[in-house]
């Protein structure tokens, strides 16, 4: 089964294809990166998704100069965030260390 949540972004929660990349950038601007191979409740898998999140919002931001580079990456990685499930948050928050979702 195949999840897709949609805002400006997509997160794939289930594996879908072996043959989609973590991460990629739709010829639409919308960024997908692909959640299901992780338990993001462990430091492990929570560091995980940050590197994909991270390598998304790089290509999804490439051609941009300096403040404008920074927004960009920090508007695609909350709006990543933002569309993971409330549950998925909360065991990322927790695995982070965070008091706040």
């Amino acid at each position: 089964m195949k999840t897709l949540i949609s805002l400006s972004v997509l997160i794939l929660a289930a594996v879908s294809s072996p043959a989609i990349a973590h991460s990629t950038v739709m010829a639409d601007g919308r960024v997908q990166v692909r959640i299901g191979d992780l338990d993001i409740s462990t430091v492990a898998g929570a560091a995980a998704l940050d590197r994909r999140i991270d390598r998304a919002a790089r290509s999804a931001c490439a051609g941009g100069l300096g403040l404008q580079v920074h927004r960009c990456r920090a508007m695609v990685r909350n709006d990543l965030m933002d569309a993971l499930p409330v549950a998925r948050r909360q065991d990322y928050a927790r695995a982070r260390g965070a008091n706040q979702v």
